[in-house]
């Protein structure tokens, strides 16, 4: 559960970066995870693209426990 209370979701996308589909050939194995962090207010791929410095701080941290968590 989130913290409102609601399951956790998967919402895959992909392939549009191209780097990521090197990587996966490059590395046929490996699993990746790519993540990003954005709200309405970012205005992603715009000439005007911003990113919350909190959001990105938040993000960071629940990707850094996601990960010791993974290690155990």
């Amino acid at each position: 559960m989130n913290q409102v209370g609601k399951p956790a979701m998967f919402d895959g996308l992909g392939g549009s970066i191209p780097f990521i589909a090197q990587f996966a050939r490059t590395y046929p194995g490996a699993t990746v995870l790519v993540t990003g962090v954005g709200d309405p207010a970012s205005r992603w791929h715009g000439i005007d693209e911003s990113l919350h410095l909190g959001m990105w701080e938040k993000a960071c941290l629940a990707e850094a426990l996601l990960l010791a968590r993974l290690a155990e």
